[in-house]
């Protein structure tokens, strides 16, 4: 099968194919590379250190605010004096629209490049949080918590996807897994603080803080974020590669 691939690109291009090196030797290459600490030395470094900056960011704006949002959303419907049924058959329906935020967004992420379908995203979400802030009547705070969930999974698709081109190989796995984990302390941190909001603010407070979390998202992903569009992950990871490995590993 892999054969009739690298015929057809021959055939299609003209052009005889670039001779990989041995998995072996790549392997060896990175071998005392493969452990957490040496991972997050290489993360943080000169030529890494922005692009782990804003994937920790994101992953903590998203993860933040989709829990904070989810975990409350009930309790907060029935604070806008929606009764308790009434709230729980609109939690279903601002559930059900995480599926098209989802698909639409994994349909963007091959068209308009990963970075710029989260930044689109993110925003999204931003500008639904505050129009949810200003919403007094309940069928406006169903579409505009709806748009909300919409948006928020929608992020997911392109964060799942953007997070592991950033990486290269032999650390990749613990790149993701460390980015993942970073948001998980935004899901443990989100339905204290949000509590807390919604006591001292009320419904209006607490899409107003969320609001202003997601715009520091997009910021930093427009601003600082890499662009994937086009790249094979040798390209995206041509220059971290190249610069000096962090200390102790002994590569370069």
């Amino acid at each position: 099968m892999v054969g009739r691939f690298e015929q057809s690109v021959v055939k299609a291009t003209g052009k005889n194919l670039a001779t990989l090196p041995p998995a072996s030797e790549e392997i060896t290459k990175h071998e005392q590379k493969i452990n957490i600490w040496n991972a997050l030395k290489f993360m943080w470094s000169r030529a890494m250190r922005r692009r782990t900056a804003v994937i920790w960011l994101i992953w903590f704006v998203i993860t933040f605010s989709y829990y904070g949002f989810f975990s409350w959303i009930p309790t907060l419907l029935v604070g806008r004096g929606i009764t308790v049924t009434k709230s729980f058959e609109y939690s279903i329906i601002i559930y059900l629209a995480q599926i098209p935020g989802y698909f639409s967004a994994a349909w963007l992420c091959d068209r308009i490049d990963r970075k710029n379908t989260i930044a689109l995203y993110l925003a999204g979400s931003a500008l639904s949080a505050f129009w949810l802030s200003q919403s007094n009547d309940s069928g406006m705070i169903l579409v505009a918590a709806a748009t909300l969930s919409f948006f928020l999974n929608g992020t997911y698709a392109g964060v799942y996807a953007y997070t592991p081109e950033l990486f290269p190989t032999w650390m990749r796995a613990t790149g993701v897994g460390l980015a993942s984990a970073v948001g998980r302390i935004g899901s443990i941190l989100a339905p204290s603080i949000i509590g807390i909001f919604s006591v001292a603010l009320g419904f209006g407070g607490v899409f107003v803080m969320t609001t202003v979390v997601l715009t520091i998202g997009v910021l930093g992903v427009v601003i600082f974020g890499a662009s994937t569009a086009g790249k094979s992950l040798e390209d995206i990871n041509a220059r971290a590669e190249h610069d000096p490995a962090p200390a102790g590993t002994g590569q370069r």
